[in-house]
């Protein structure tokens, strides 16, 4: 690529799949922000790299822990709402028994 003042300048290398910042965002952050320009090749942006991939690993981490703390809430759930289900069984048989015992009454 060529840039102002006619010098070449390497294309910068794409960074893998993140959630974080890609180069270009910081540099045009930088730019903004700080009034300074970066070159594609600045060592700084090493710094970009390496929060990515803490990203990435904290991501990762998160869907983990995110997996083993839904099966946990999960094992614990279901057996109260078996219980709960159990006993909204047994209360429907004996409203059913009350109101079987009822009409009897009211048509015997």
């Amino acid at each position: 690529m060529v840039v102002e003042g006619g010098s070449k300048e390497e294309a910068m290398p794409v960074l893998p799949e993140c959630i974080g910042l890609d180069y270009e965002d910081i540099r045009a952050m930088l730019a903004q922000k700080h009034q300074t320009v970066v070159s594609q090749d600045d060592p700084m942006l090493m710094v970009a790299s390496i929060l990515n991939v803490f990203l990435n690993e904290l991501e990762k981490i998160s869907q983990r822990h995110k997996f083993y703390l839904s099966n946990a809430v999960s094992s614990q759930i279901s057996p109260l709402i078996l219980n709960l289900e159990k006993r909204a069984r047994v209360r429907l048989s004996l409203s059913n028994a009350s109101e079987t015992t009822m009409n009897r009454r009211l048509t015997g």
